[in-house]
């Protein structure tokens, strides 16, 4: 994170070269991140598309600018969620990922496992497993505190142990709860 410091600092003042490098970093990253919540590859690549708009626009905004990460979590999330409220979506996963994701980080046993949770919980278990963020980075993007992340990470281990062990997925099992 240190090393992108210098480009947010430019970012924020304007400077379009730092935004299309913060792009460039951040771009794959969420666009799983949204995948995994949505299951649809188009509607991922909108969100991050709006997440980097919406990123742009409120430049001047930002104070901390040490969770910008955050910040673009907070922002790709909530616009996931409000394209689900907006289409009403059948979470139906597409069957091929494209390369500009790169290779699945996730089997596809656990994806279907994930399908069936819902989309925050899908959001905040693909943070904590995949992403390895901490509870701390986590509670600036759902504005929960530590200890309520921690508690509800416990539950959606719960449900995906029991999603996955009904799917034959015994295997993953041991993976997801440790």
């Amino acid at each position: 994170m240190e090393d992108n410091q210098a480009y947010i600092d430019e970012f924020i003042q304007g400077n379009e070269q730092a935004f299309v490098h913060l792009m460039n970093t951040y771009s794959n990253r969420l666009g799983r991140y949204c995948y995994n919540i949505l299951g649809n590859y188009q509607d991922a690549e909108d969100v991050v598309q709006i997440t980097f708009i919406k990123l742009y626009q409120k430049r001047k905004s930002i104070k901390n600018t040490e969770e910008i990460t955050g910040y673009l979590y907070r922002i790709a999330y909530t616009t996931s969620i409000d394209i689900i409220r907006k289409r009403k979506l059948l979470l139906i996963p597409l069957k091929e990922q494209k390369e500009q994701y790169e290779k699945p980080l996730i089997s596809e046993e656990l994806f279907q496992a994930l399908m069936t949770l819902k989309p925050q919980e899908r959001s905040i278990i693909y943070n904590k497993i995949v992403e390895e963020m901490t509870y701390k980075e986590m509670s600036s993007i759902y504005k929960k505190s530590e200890a309520s992340l921690r508690k509800q990470v416990e539950r959606i281990k719960k449900k995906l142990k029991k999603a996955l062990e009904s799917s034959n997925g015994d295997c993953l099992v041991e993976e997801v709860v440790k």
